[in-house]
């Protein structure tokens, strides 16, 4: 292990979580952790959460959160509370996320769409539907909470789930009230 080669485990690191080699990213992790790189590794792995993974598995960056909560509740050395507690005991978060990362399904459309819009050179104007009378544009417009509700508020790729859940209920009723106005 050599301290000065850190920024190249950290490549290592880096690939074998996009190759879903599980027990290199926890070698490398750890390597990175007994280097002091720690924090660097955590910040890799919130990129990794939207670069590498992304859509693919949604719900990942809460559990990351939690993890990443954990590892800082266990490495307060001060706050040790009893004597069955090991030395180092922020690395079972640490290590679980990492594993947790390199375990997950891939995809990279998050990155390909934020640099796609970043570096483009497209001028899009404003839909129509956008314009509403919560805007000065809008209001010159005379578009109103009519125009609200059945335009701008309207939303799409409703769950079904959701969608019979909300049928029926009162407030669906209520709702539909609302939209035929008077």
């Amino acid at each position: 292990m050599d301290p000065k080669k850190w920024k190249l485990y950290q490549s290592a690191f880096i690939k074998s979580i996009r190759r879903g080699l599980i027990d290199d990213a926890v070698y490398w992790g750890i390597l990175l952790f007994k280097l002091g790189h720690a924090e660097s590794v955590w910040r890799r792995i919130f990129v990794h959460l939207s670069e590498d993974i992304g859509l693919a598995e949604p719900n990942i960056p809460a559990n990351i959160e939690a993890l990443y909560n954990n590892y800082n509740r266990l490495k307060d050395k001060e706050k040790k509370e009893t004597v069955y507690e090991s030395e180092n005991m922020e690395l079972l978060p640490y290590a679980h996320a990492i594993m947790l990362l390199a375990s997950s399904k891939k995809s990279r459309c998050v990155d390909h769409a934020q640099v796609y819009h970043f570096y483009s050179e497209e001028d899009r104007e404003v839909p129509d539907y956008a314009i509403d009378h919560h805007s000065p544009m809008g209001r010159r417009m005379g578009r109103d909470l009519n125009h609200f509700r059945e335009v701008a508020a309207r939303i799409e790729n409703v769950s079904d789930k959701i969608k019979d859940i909300w049928e029926d209920k009162a407030y669906y009723v209520f709702a539909k009230k609302l939209k035929e106005g008077p």
